[in-house]
Order: structure tokens, then C-alpha cells, then sequence
């Protein structure tokens, strides 16, 4: 049966009636592909029915495939692009205005973000999902899923009163919903985090009795992970040992990507029972899946639990190497979630700051008149030391004043890069609209380069509001970004191509010229040539004083003589951008199209 569907699947894909099948259907193809974890296919499948919904005005469709790409991309650990198709369903929806989508959209934007690692971005976007439900009886459920990820964040950043208050709030009120127990667990890891371990195994009992009557797998696994540490924490390392493999059990077939926190607990159960060759292949698993976005708190437990290790086996070189990584990981993670605390909560009063600083003033002087009355030499010393004070106090308030303004001008700087990516993105969908109404073949296809353009210059934008520090881009992963959504936005076939870029930041005005070049060429060789082209190359390297840029296509049939007689907007679009860079470029047809640029 699986051989004939995916017979069914490939014909349907490559045949040349597909233009018969609807956009739904290859929803529903590319839904089963991503329910059996076949990722590559079924991006392939959702692009497709981004394609078909948009040539059928179905924006309904169009935002499911947008928000199922979204989901898939999550599923391997790539946030940025989770968030990117997030958004772009997001915003579908809002033209829609469909109340509980665009709230389960802010929800899984919030959830990637939380997965990044990016606290502050991840309540901010819970709290606007909560907002957009409003009061309103009709969205019980979902209201409740959002409220659980605030608390979960409270949590997180160490505000464990303000977690408490809500868990214990909503749990009688959500007593017979379905997420019932996903309270009841989240209570179960906060009297975890305080070490009141025999009251976190009482809600992790709770809420795994509902998990199996629910028949919950992804509820199970991580349940049985927790109730392992619990009994872990707690001394009882016989019940640990078997909680724990039950996890593994469950996890690895509907959640691999949350393998680690069991491996790492595993870790821990060997090193306490003195296994420790068993120890160290758990790590090892952890260590396979260090580069792939796990969360920052398990790499720090990886560390903890390397270092103890060390400790154990007498390999003191090791404990010194892994007491260095934990103590930095620990100081930049709490470093962090306090900044996030603060910006999160109410900003710093720095009036009523003042106001204590000027009764300690007040209160010095009064000090003062009492010893003046005794001699001049302690008169004296009492007004060196006010002044000193004074003078201390000054500068520490000033030097808070001009934190807090530095670090408002960097939010104010990423919040202008978020609206004005959010402002590409709607010209983007406008364009896209607007080209799905157009009869004129020749307007429309306008249309969609020029929605391509504003894309390129999007997508820069986003990898400025979402990079760590406000500077220069790295030219590097937009590039690799770029090339990717070019290809799939133009056409369905197959298209081979080859990377060189060095690791380079380049300024703004410079990338968002490259990234306009690169747009154009790409759309070039892919769309309007007479013979098509399957491969091409783009190179970027960094040399003493210039960058050199490179790209070819094996698009055999290219006319030089014709190119340089072209009169088109890309041609033109192309050399105003290279001016722009103050560069020098060439166009060469060597058995096919050829460009090199270089510039300061």
C-alpha cells in the first residue's frame, strides 16, 4: 500500500495533468508526508500548494500551507524559518480575519521564539495572542494553551511566584479541559525547580494518569522524563532507571527532538550508580545534537553533568575544562533572564530613585548641623565625605541612566526593523494579490518580480530584527536564506546549486544591493532563458581590499551579444546596483552565463 501511494504521489507531483489537482488536495498529500516525517517531500508539496492556492485567490488555503511549513520547519529545529512562515500565515489571516488563527499563529511564533532562546520575543507574542482572544467564552480552550506558556515563561526566567499564581489560578478552572494535565505537569516541574520533589512526583502522578487515559504520546514522553528526575532528585534510583527508559521509548518515536533532556538525565542516573562508560555514551548522544538549536538549559546540565564526570573518574583536566563552560554558560543564561525580567517588567522608577537618593541627602545634612556643633575638624571631614558621596552617587546614576537609554535605543532600533519587515511582508501579499487577479500574463509576471525584489529586501530586514546584536549582517546565512526562497517561490523543478561565500558582515546598504543582484539572477537563469537551467554556482569572497561576487549557470543556449541589447528592468536594476556598490562587473558566456563583480 505504501509502494502505491508513493507511485500515486510521484505521478501526481511530475505528471502533466497535475494542473487538475487542487490546492487542497496537495495539502492533504504534503499533510500525510509531514505527518510521517518526510520532510523534503512534503515542503516540496506545501510550496506547490502555496503556488496553486495563490493562482486559485483560496488565501484560506495559501495561510494552512504557510502555517504547516511553519510547523514543519520546527520539527527540525530551524526557528528562524518556523518564525518566517509563521509570520507569513499570520498575516494571511489577519486579511482573513480569523480570530483563533491569528492567535494560534502569535502562539507558535511565541513557542519557536521560546525555543531560540528568546525569552523577551516569546512572552511578548503570548501576550498579544491572549489580547486578540479577548474575553470572549468561545475560545476556552486556546486561551487556556496560551496562558500555560506565559506561566511556562515565568518560570523559566526564575519569577516562580508570578508562574504559581497562574497555574494554581486556571487549575480548578480548567479541571475538565484536555489541558488539564498539561497543568498539572507544569505545577509538577515548578515544586521540581524548588526542590519539593515529593510534591512535583504527586502532579507528574496526576497528570500521567491523564496522559494515558488520553492515550497522550508526546504527553507520556515527556512525563515519564519528569517523573525520572523526580525519583533522580529524590534518592530512588531503582524507579528512576525504568521511568526514564520508558521516556526514551516513547520520545523516540513521536518527539526525537526532545531525546536530550533524557539523555542527559540517563547520564546522570549512570554517573550515580558509578556506571560510567554508560555515562559517557549517553553524553555523547547529547553532544551529537549540541549544534542543532537544543535549549540552552540542557547544554548547561551537559556541562554540569561532563564535569561531574571528570570529578568522578579523577580526570581533573576534563573538570576544569567543563567547570569553565558551565560557569560561563550559567553566568550569560542568568545574565539574560534578568535583562528580560526587567524589560518584561515595569521599567526602573528612576524618579523614585531620586526621591531615596535626596532623603539620604536630606538625612547627611542633618547629621551634619548636629556635629557641627562640636569642631571645625569634623565639620570638615563630614563635608569631604558628602561630597565623595555625592559625587559617587552622581556617577552610578548616571552610568544606569545611560545603560537604560542604550539599551531602549537598540529595542527602539529592533522594533523599527521588525515593523518595517512586517510592512515589506504586507506590500509583499498586496503585490501577490493583486497578481492573482491580473488577466494580463505580462502584468502579473511584473507583478511577482516585483514581489520577489520586495521579498530579498524582506528577508534582510528579518535577519536584521533577528540577530543578537544590532551591526552589520551576516552575509553568509542571508545569502544561503535567499537563494533558497528565490528557487522556490519561481519555480517546482529540480535546481542544483553550489555556495562558496565566506564568513563576512557587510554593512546594510551593501547587502541589500547584493541581495538584489543575486534575486535577479537567479530569477534570470531560472525563468528566462530559452533553454532551462538546472545548476548554477554563486561565490562571494573577501579579498585584501575588495569583494569578489561570482555566479554561473550551465544555461547553454545564453546569447552574449543579445544581453548586452537587452533593455530590461532586471538588466538595468543590475547594473544600478552594481554601481551603487561602486563596483566593476563583467558578463562573459563561457558554455553558459557568466558574472563577476567586485567591489570595495
Amino acid at each position: 500500500m505504501k509502494i502505491i501511494f508513493s507511485l500515486f504521489l510521484i505521478t501526481a507531483v511530475n505528471a502533466p495533468q497535475e494542473r487538475f489537482i487542487s490546492s487542497y488536495e496537495y495539502l492533504k498529500l504534503a499533510s500525510v508526508k509531514l505527518q510521517n516525517r518526510d520532510y523534503h517531500i512534503a515542503d516540496s508539496l506545501f510550496h506547490k500548494t502555496v503556488l496553486l492556492a495563490r493562482k486559485e485567490g483560496d488565501e484560506n488555503i495559501e495561510a494552512k500551507a504557510f502555517i504547516n511549513l511553519g510547523n514543519l520547519k520546527y520539527s527540525i529545529t530551524s526557528w528562524d524559518s518556523a518564525i518566517h512562515y509563521y509570520q507569513k500565515s499570520l498575516l494571511l489571516y489577519e486579511t482573513l480575519q480569523d480570530t483563533i488563527q491569528i492567535a494560534n499563529n502569535l502562539r507558535n511564533i511565541g513557542i519557536a521564539y521560546s525555543r531560540k532562546g528568546s525569552q523577551k520575543n516569546a512572552l511578548t507574542y503570548f501576550l498579544q495572542a491572549l489580547e486578540t482572544l479577548g474575553s470572549s467564552p468561545d475560545f476556552f480552550e486556546l486561551r487556556g494553551r496560551i496562558i500555560n506558556s506565559i506561566a511556562n515563561k515565568y518560570l523559566e526566567i526564575g519569577n516562580v511566584n508570578a508562574a504559581q499564581e497562574l497555574y494554581n489560578q486556571y487549575l480548578v478552572l480548567y479541571s475538565s479541559s484536555v489541558y488539564y494535565s498539561n497543568w498539572l505537569m507544569n505545577l509538577g516541574s515548578l515544586k521540581l525547580g524548588v526542590g519539593e520533589y515529593d510534591s512535583a512526583y504527586n502532579y507528574y502522578i496526576k497528570a500521567r494518569d491523564v496522559f494515558l487515559k488520553e492515550k497522550d504520546s508526546i504527553g507520556l514522553g515527556r512525563i515519564f522524563n519528569n517523573i525520572g528526575e523526580a525519583y533522580l532528585r529524590g534518592g530512588d534510583l531503582d524507579n528512576s532507571i525504568i521511568e526514564l527508559r520508558r521516556a526514551v521509548s516513547y520520545k523516540r518515536n513521536v518527539m526525537p527532538y526532545e531525546l536530550t533532556s533524557t539523555f542527559n538525565n540517563l547520564a546522570w542516573y549512570y554517573i550515580k550508580v558509578g556506571r560510567y562508560d554508560s555515562a559517557q555514551m549517553e553524553l555523547a548522544k547529547v553532544a551529537s545534537q549540541l549544534e542543532n538549536n537544543i535549549r540552552e538549559q540542557e547544554v548547561l546540565k551537559y556541562y554540569f553533568l561532563k564535569r561531574l564526570l571528570a570529578k568522578e573518574q579523577e580526570d581533573y583536566s576534563n573538570y576544569i575544562h567543563y567547570d569553565e563552560l558551565h560557569d560561563s554558560l550559567s553566568s550569560k543564561i542568568f545574565e539574560e533572564e534578568r535583562l528580560q525580567l526587567q524589560e518584561m517588567q515595569a521599567e526602573f522608577d528612576i524618579n523614585q530613585r531620586e526621591e531615596r537618593i535626596g532623603q539620604q541627602e536630606d538625612l547627611l545634612a542633618a547629621q551634619e548641623t548636629i556635629i557641627t556643633k562640636n569642631t571645625n575638624l569634623l565639620i570638615l571631614v563630614i563635608v569631604i565625605a558628602v561630597i565623595v558621596l555625592s559625587s559617587a552617587i552622581y556617577f552610578v546614576l548616571l552610568n544606569s541612566r545611560n545603560k537604560k537609554l542604550r539599551m531602549r535605543n537598540e529595542l527602539l532600533v529592533r522594533e523599527q526593523n521588525h515593523r518595517v519587515k512586517n510592512n515589506l511582508q504586507m506590500i509583499s501579499s498586496l503585490l501577490s494579490l493583486q497578481a492573482g487577479k491580473t488577466q494580463d500574463e505580462s502584468s502579473k509576471e511584473a507583478l511577482r518580480q516585483s514581489q520577489g525584489r520586495i521579498q530579498a529586501i524582506a528577508l534582510l530586514n528579518r535577519s536584521l530584527y533577528d540577530q543578537k546584536e544590532i551591526g552589520d549582517v551576516d552575509l553568509k546565512g542571508y545569502v544561503q536564506e535567499l537563494v533558497e526562497e528565490v528557487i522556490n517561490s519561481i519555480t517546482d523543478s529540480a535546481v542544483e546549486y553550489q555556495l562558496d561565500i565566506d564568513d563576512i558582515q557587510l554593512d546594510l546598504e551593501k547587502t541589500t544591493s547584493l541581495g538584489l543582484i543575486i534575486n535577479e539572477l537567479i530569477v534570470n537563469s531560472v525563468k528566462h532563458v530559452h533553454q532551462p537551467v538546472t545548476e548554477f554556482r554563486l561565490g562571494i569572497k573577501q579579498r585584501t581590499n575588495l569583494f569578489l561576487f561570482e555566479y554561473s549557470d550551465n544555461g547553454r543556449s545564453f546569447d552574449l551579444n543579445e544581453y548586452q541589447k537587452s533593455k530590461s528592468f532586471g538588466r538595468k536594476l543590475i547594473d544600478l546596483q552594481a554601481q551603487q556598490l561602486k563596483g566593476q562587473s563583467k558578463v562573459e558566456s563561457n558554455g553558459g552565463f557568466s558574472f563577476t563583480l567586485s567591489f570595495p
